[in-house]
């Protein structure tokens, strides 16, 4: 006779505190031509490692997030405001470069001021995330799994039987994406002036939770 089966899923849940300050530079630009584009972002490089060589860092720290130029586009209405088609004038650098440092409030400030100083058409987002996020991942799997037996382990003990060996294991793989946003700056003069004790922020834990689905046969000793 073949063994009965019991499917019972399992939450786990977990709580992890930031360890890596994101910096997130925008250097957005309109220029003429493609040329000029490209050229600005040579200039935007050139000033990056600058500044990484002034605070004695790794050049190789800033990472392009994103470079598209692209061509620059303005809507045309007629004189009852509808859209009538677009005019191409000049091309847009979209820039996008992240720089990524511990918890250190001091050397952040460090960064903004040079940033600021520059850099004067930079944009920034400012945030906390994780140097590495699989042992994170790997522990909330765990304990929905231990979660799921335990609970499958206490009904089938309510009928007098107990788990017999694992049939199925489903889990809808969910990379989590640990990051938080704590402030934005626009102003160069901001940035040249900030003051690290201003930017002195503990990341907040911040909580994540998934689901994993698991089936067992069951073993009834009265009958198996």
């Amino acid at each position: 006779m073949s063994k009965k089966i019991i499917t019972v899923s399992g939450k786990g849940k977990i709580s992890v505190v930031p360890d890596v300050t994101r910096i997130t530079i925008n250097l957005n630009s309109l220029h003429d031509d493609y040329s000029e584009a490209y050229e600005q972002v040579t200039a935007n490089a050139t000033a990056l490692t600058q500044i990484m060589r002034e605070l004695q860092l790794p050049t190789t720290l800033p990472k392009t997030a994103c470079l598209d130029i692209d061509k620059h586009k303005e809507p045309v209405y007629d004189n009852n405001g509808n859209r009538l088609r677009y005019r191409y004038e000049g091309f847009d650098l979209d820039h996008r470069v992240t720089i990524e440092i511990g918890i250190d409030s001091q050397l952040l400030c460090s960064i903004l001021r040079l940033i600021g100083t520059h850099l004067r058409h930079a944009e920034i987002e400012i945030g906390h995330t994780v140097s590495d996020v699989r042992p994170h991942e790997t522990r909330m799997v765990a304990e929905a799994v231990a979660d799921a037996r335990r609970k499958a382990e206490a009904m089938v003990a309510a009928c007098g039987a107990r788990l017999g060996e694992v049939v199925e294991i489903n889990y809808g793989v969910q990379r989590i994406e640990i990051y938080s946003r704590f402030a934005a700056m626009s102003d160069p003069k901001g940035m040249a002036c900030c003051d690290a004790s201003s930017l002195d922020i503990n990341p907040e834990e911040e909580d994540f939770e998934d689901m994993v689905t698991v089936r067992w046969k069951i073993i009834n000793p009265e009958r198996d």
